[in-house]
């Protein structure tokens, strides 16, 4: 289901008219490819500082991550989140995006400290 446009703003789509629906998707929309490289950065940081499976990188890591999915979760409950194809998004969306994202952070994150304190360490 898409979007119903705006009468009052012909051509423009659909218009957020909640102040902190309108920042969380602006932070996750900048967030998810600065927060991925940021995460690339993070784990070969992780990677090369082999100090064990809790550090300040790991914490950053999950921070960035918590806050990608804590913006599309602001977004989702203020009712004009948006999937990738432009259909309104819905909860099931939402969880699905989750467990997508959660196992694959983890699966990174792991990837990363087993590197750093077995193969390198």
């Amino acid at each position: 289901m898409k979007l119903k446009e705006d009468p009052n703003t012909p051509g423009m789509g659909f218009v957020i008219r909640d102040v902190a629906a309108l920042a969380a998707r602006s932070i996750w929309f900048v967030m998810g490819p600065l927060g991925l490289a940021a995460i690339l950065v993070i784990l070969v940081g992780i990677a090369d500082g082999k100090k064990g499976w809790l550090t300040e990188h790991d914490v950053v890591y999950f921070v960035i991550v918590g806050l990608i999915i804590a913006c599309r979760a602001i977004e989702q409950v203020s009712g004009v989140g948006v999937t990738a194809f432009g259909e309104t998004s819905t909860w099931r969306d939402f969880w699905k995006y989750v467990l997508i994202v959660l196992p694959v952070v983890a699966g990174m994150w792991a990837v990363a400290n087993l590197f750093a304190n077995y193969v390198l360490g």
